[in-house]
């Protein structure tokens, strides 16, 4: 399942953790590119409360390519 995270806060990068450890394809939408064509990696070094860290690179999509959104998660 596709899932794109509107907000990359505390909030956000908690659900696309979480939804990545459980074998979910996430990418967030990015408000900052909305015009840029391609695609982008947002790199995310989070530190999980048991004590574990997780690095991952999330692709960046912008509001040219919202035929790539299956669900929306807006943690705004």
């Amino acid at each position: 399942m596709q899932w794109t995270i509107l907000g990359a806060g505390a909030v956000g990068s908690l659900f696309a953790t979480q939804l990545l450890r459980i074998g979910q394809s996430v990418n967030l939408l990015d408000t900052r590119h909305a015009q840029t064509p391609h695609q982008q990696l947002h790199p995310m070094l989070l530190e999980l409360l048991d004590g574990s860290v997780c690095m991952c690179e999330l692709p960046c999509i912008g509001y040219r390519d919202l035929s790539a959104i299956g669900n929306l998660l807006v943690t705004t």
